[in-house]
């Protein structure tokens, strides 16, 4: 068996991303290792839904349509995050079956 060792893969992440930077990045690519799932999700929803749902809906009612526009844009990248987490979850958990 050969698993994946997700220390590793987190910095050739940090190295891809410093060597080759996103052209359109809204912020900074940020990797950390969250054990606990519950705590994880609870991150998540504190430090990025909450936030974007706020400058999101702030934007609607105040913002310039370039503001709304890099809203929507950060709505979006956040949850493509979010599935990206989802569809990652059972490798990340050593719960992924096989079949034929």
């Amino acid at each position: 068996m050969n698993p994946i060792i997700w220390s590793e893969t987190m910095e050739y992440l940090r190295l891809y991303f410093k060597r080759s930077p996103l052209k359109d990045r809204v912020f900074e690519p940020n990797f950390n290792m969250i054990k606990n799932e519950k705590i994880f999700d609870a991150t998540f929803y504190l430090k990025r839904k909450v936030p974007m749902a706020i400058a999101h809906g702030t934007s609607r009612i105040f913002g310039t349509k370039s503001f709304k526009g890099k809203m929507d844009q950060l709505k979006e990248a956040i949850d493509k995050c979010n599935e990206v987490n989802v569809l990652f979850k059972p490798f990340t958990k050593n719960e992924w079956i096989f079949s034929n």
